[in-house]
């Protein structure tokens, strides 16, 4: 993914571009310069970072940046830190494939349909191709949050956030949806708990093979709960039961409830569908996701024997790269609108920290947004937004 070069010359002083012409030269990347640095494919660090006479606490202060084409004009010192990323993952997806569904200024958010193939922040080793950027988050005085996540390969409805208020609700929102009890999804609004607010509803096809679709069927308005393993590797390692702690860390809850099952069908050659070895056949499976952990619906599923479509690294056979296309959607959101209140009003009073904040004359936010309520208690008013159904591929 990257090669990591540590400048020290013996020389005073280097042009940057100098020292990443011979760099790119001698890895044999195919990548100018120039490309790598508007990419953001390069990190950069003064010598204090890797100075084994600084102690732990000051070289952590000296935190490597991501240079970009203004930093062009930058001199390197011998012992100097550099990353170069020469052949950076890419996500070539052009801007007019992002569907945005609803944008609201006003309440400070936006709802868009993300293609797959396109991550929705920037990478370790390119900070131009994902949804924030191509959507103008990049932009100088402008705010573009993500209060939710898709993952590369997964297409469909997500969530961004144009103002600090609205980023703060909605992930105010996921926590409750993760940390607080089950509700039953409704279309008119009805049965959802207090505290599971955010609905999300996903599309997938699944692969079948000789026993056919009977558990599947069998788990129909049931709550699926597995255990993810405290890791940052990928595939995920998920459990029926739960591990031992590791390095200290707990293994996560992870539910879901399976709502339809189709028909199984046969699978076409040449659509372009990659599947599990032993595949009798391919079901569309609508699931409600009630945690929202890494890759868990693929790994749920898997773990019940119905891998996605698409999702060799989890099919059992080792790991690597989502091959074909991974028939996972994001299909429906819903969540309240908020209302705008300010501190001091009834029982909404200021953080601690944040009156720290407006003590120490640092600007804060005099309002925050809630969730409107009628008189039984009950959300006034839903936002939900559906996808129709599309080809896979």
């Amino acid at each position: 993914m990257g090669n990591v070069v540590h400048y020290c010359r013996g020389s005073s002083e280097d042009a940057l571009c100098d020292v990443l012409d011979n760099a790119v030269r001698l890895s044999g990347g195919s990548i100018p310069p120039s490309s790598l640095l508007v990419l953001g494919s390069i990190w950069y660090a003064s010598g204090e970072f890797s100075n084994p006479t600084n102690s732990k606490l000051n070289s952590a202060l000296v935190k490597p940046v991501r240079l970009n084409p203004s930093s062009a004009p930058l001199q390197l010192n011998a012992g100097d830190y550099m990353r170069v990323h020469f052949n950076p993952r890419r996500f070539p997806i052009p801007p007019s494939s992002i569907t945005v569904v609803r944008s609201d200024e006003n309440l400070g958010y936006m709802v868009v349909d993300k293609p797959r193939g396109l991550p929705c922040h920037p990478t370790v080793d390119n900070a131009e191709e994902n949804l924030v950027e191509m959507l103008g988050g990049g932009e100088e005085g402008r705010y573009l949050g993500l209060p939710s996540r898709l993952d590369t390969d997964t297409r469909g409805l997500i969530v961004l956030a144009s103002d600090k208020k609205f980023a703060s609700y909605f992930s105010r929102l996921l926590r409750g949806k993760t940390e607080g009890e089950v509700g039953v999804y409704q279309p008119n609004g009805g049965g959802v708990s207090n505290k599971a607010l955010v609905t999300k509803l996903y599309r997938c096809c699944v692969c079948v093979g000789e026993e056919g679709v009977g558990r599947l069927e069998g788990l129909k308005g049931e709550v699926v709960k597995h255990w993810l393993e405290p890791s940052i590797r990928a595939p995920k390692v998920f459990r029926e039961e739960k591990g031992e702690d590791v390095e200290g860390k707990e293994w996560l809850e992870c539910r879901l409830r399976v709502l339809e099952v189709g028909e199984v069908k046969g699978v076409k050659e040449g659509l372009g569908l990659v599947v599990k070895e032993g595949t009798r056949g391919i079901v569309e499976v609508e699931v409600e996701l009630l945690t929202g952990r890494t890759h868990q619906i693929r790994g749920q599923l898997s773990q019940l024997g119905y891998a996605l479509v698409g999702d060799t690294p989890y099919f059992g056979e080792g790991e690597g790269e989502v091959e074909g296309a991974l028939a996972l959607e994001c299909s429906l959101l819903r969540f309240p609108r908020p209302k705008a209140v300010r501190f001091g009003e009834g029982e909404y009073e200021m953080s601690r920290k944040r009156r720290r904040a407006k003590k120490r004359g640092e600007m804060v936010e005099e309002e925050e947004y809630v969730v409107e309520r009628d008189e039984e208690g009950e959300v006034k008013e839903w936002l939900e937004f559906k996808l129709e159904r599309r080809p896979w591929v």
